[in-house]
């Protein structure tokens, strides 16, 4: 791979979508929209590197995650639960509307292929993150979610490998109370030239409410509970997937 300094960062395509949470009593009801921004194209592709990606949401109305489950348990029926559903073309609004509470997890996977003739490195991030329904930064809902990497793995004749998640430089965390520009999931992993091995991935992906996490009273001591976060809203605005070459 070139030098920093020879790098030319692009931002290949802008993945918008909103994670809403409600809070109400001992119940969350949540919903994820996958949606293009308004006066935007869905995808921007910036640059003359061509990749393609497929985006895919794990549908599970009980919200364990996707565990070791890969993305050829791909749902059929409208109804099919414990599945990956792929977006194929995601610029209309699709909402999902489950129900969720403190150490449930929603899972995604996205797959990409280098399109080019030279090797690439990606570089995946969220960013647009806010909440609703509480003034005070310490008692922000958002805080109580984390971002993870579950697996990594290169797509040969068709067949995921192993995990290498590893050995890749992933960053699992949780979100900040005060406003962060990107989160970095994935950062500076590569994918070879079109045509040859390892020119295609598919990295999984979870955002989990850590049931650890509680909230704090005006000495910002912990409450033990997760109280606080009763009729808050979690907003994820961006998810990011960027190039260097």
């Amino acid at each position: 791979m070139k030098t920093k300094t020879q790098k030319q960062l692009i931002v290949v395509s802008i993945i918008s979508f909103v994670v809403t949470v409600f809070l109400l009593t001992s119940t969350i009801f949540a919903w994820v929209s996958l949606s293009r921004q308004a006066g935007s194209s869905f995808i921007s592709n910036l640059t003359d590197i061509s990749s393609d990606f497929e985006f895919y949401i794990y549908r599970d109305s009980d919200f364990n995650g996707s565990g070791n489950k890969l993305i050829t348990d791909e749902c059929v029926a409208i109804d099919d639960e414990n599945c990956f559903e792929n977006i194929p073309n995601p610029k209309v609004s699709q909402i999902i509307t489950p129900e969720m509470k403190p150490s449930d997890r929603i899972s995604f996977a996205l797959k990409i292929i280098n399109k080019s003739s030279m090797p690439i490195d990606i570089r995946l991030s969220f960013g647009g993150i806010s909440s609703t329904g509480y003034n005070e930064d310490y008692n922000k809902i958002q805080r109580a979610f984390m971002y993870e990497v579950t697996a990594i793995r290169y797509l040969n004749g068709g067949i995921e490998g192993d995990d290498i998640k590893s050995s890749a430089n992933i960053i699992n965390a949780h979100f900040e109370s005060h406003e962060v520009s990107h989160y970095v999931l994935l950062n500076n992993f590569e994918l070879s030239k079109n045509g040859t091995l390892n020119d295609r991935a598919v990295i999984y992906f979870d955002l989990y409410f850590d049931e650890n996490i509680f909230g704090l009273n005006d000495l910002l001591e912990s409450t033990g509970n997760s109280n606080v976060f009763m009729n808050q809203t979690l907003v994820v605005n961006n998810f990011y997937i960027e190039l260097d070459v």
